[in-house]
């Protein structure tokens, strides 16, 4: 493959090297199972893992299709004027061709384009295995159409498969994570000179958002912020609940879920306060932190994060909180929320090297605590990237 480098265009492009090890990585798995073609077709920014790690360029609003086969380049079906053939792009590497077609999710006779293309250049290949990659991700329109077309060709789930291989990762993988931690970091760091009486939660949030943007963060995934009188859980809001005005003596949640510089996602979440804050509520801020503590250091490879969920409900039951009902951590990665997930649910061991935001996460009926940081699982337990302090933060006035 070709290499890029950082410039006028790409900002901070993964290695040629790297690209070839992910991409070699998956192939080894698919001729493992004798599966000719995986196929991915993804409609999400937030959640484009299954596009990203084998092309390094986002999914398009419109949707992006991606044919991998179990040997050679690959195969990108992508929004644009129809063309079967167009002009590869410098980001490209390992790329045989793009296939565009002006399809656009309203428009109902352009349900099926993309999945005709798929179709036509599977059969072309003779493939008898097919594997598809994360069917939340997929329009309705494009399963059924590669279903119905490729009749015949046995069609498997290989998202497990891949999902292994993507939450361990490399020493490249961990270079932009630890940019993406660091840039939450200064992003906690400047949230004091935003907080004071007068302003509206929209605000805040819109200042987190351009300094994220002029730091080289790729997106903001989830960013919340909630105000609330001392006394009242603070829960963190959206853009379109956040208008309430700060006033002097509340607390001040924020929620900052950025893909850093290069596309990998992290997590970072505190209070703070306009004001002497609330014994209460430092107590609650502590326990919520010592039960991450906690399960940090039983998050040892080999150990299912099933058993972690188990841990979390003991935890959780010893403290008189309620027991996990969603999800207090998970992987995270190019997809803002990645495997493993800490469920009940969730049969993937951790490994060496995954990345995970463990966020212990309750309300009382006086407070709420989200104990957010990252780790990297270590052979030693999960081991916290996040350097900012854990405590709830004071904002003198």
């Amino acid at each position: 493959m070709k290499e890029i480098t950082a410039g006028p265009r790409y900002k901070l492009p993964v290695s040629s090297k790297e690209l070839q090890r992910r991409r070699d990585a998956v192939q080894a798995a698919m001729k493992a199972k004798d599966v000719d073609m995986i196929v991915a077709n993804v409609h999400s920014d937030i959640f484009d893992n299954y596009i990203r790690y084998f092309i390094d360029q986002p999914a398009h609003h419109y949707s992006t299709t991606l044919l991998i086969p179990a040997e050679g380049d690959l195969i990108i079906i992508q929004h644009g004027d129809t063309n079967d053939n167009m002009p590869l792009f410098p980001w490209a590497r390992g790329v045989e061709k793009i296939v565009a077609r002006p399809f656009c999710q309203p428009f109902d006779f352009t349900y099926y384009d993309a999945s005709t293309v798929a179709v036509a250049e599977i059969k072309k290949r003779g493939c008898k295995k097919v594997g598809l990659l994360g069917l939340n991700l997929m329009s309705a329109a494009f399963y059924k159409g590669v279903t119905a077309g490729l009749e015949g060709i046995e069609l498997v789930d290989f998202s497990n498969d891949v999902d292994e291989i993507i939450a361990v990762k490399s020493d490249e993988e961990k270079v932009l994570l630890d940019k993406c931690v660091r840039a939450h970091e200064k992003l906690i760091a400047a949230v004091p000179a935003l907080l004071y009486p007068g302003r509206r939660e929209h605000e805040i949030r819109s200042d987190i958002l351009h300094l994220a943007s002029d730091m080289g963060c790729d997106y903001m995934g989830n960013l919340g912020v909630g105000s609330a009188k001392p006394g009242e859980p603070c829960m963190f809001q959206q853009h379109f609940n956040g208008n309430r005005v700060l006033e002097e003596g509340d607390n001040i949640t924020i929620m900052i879920e950025a893909a850093g510089p290069g596309g990998m996602y992290g997590e970072l979440c505190r209070t703070w306060t306009l004001g002497k804050p609330d014994e209460g509520l430092k107590k609650a801020w502590k326990l919520g932190f010592d039960i991450q503590a906690e399960l940090a250091k039983n998050m040892l490879p080999g150990v299912k994060a099933c058993k972690i969920n188990a841990l979390y409900n003991k935890l959780c039951a010893d403290a008189g909180l309620p027991e996990n009902k969603r999800y207090f951590g998970r992987g995270q990665g190019y997809d803002m929320m990645e495997r493993p997930a800490f469920s009940d649910r969730e049969q993937m061991a951790f490994k060496k090297d995954m990345f995970v935001a463990i966020h212990p996460e309750f309300r009382t009926a006086t407070d709420f605590v989200c104990a957010c940081d990252n780790f990297i699982i270590t052979d030693e337990g999960a081991v916290r990237m996040t350097r900012t302090a854990q405590e709830v933060f004071e904002v003198e006035l």
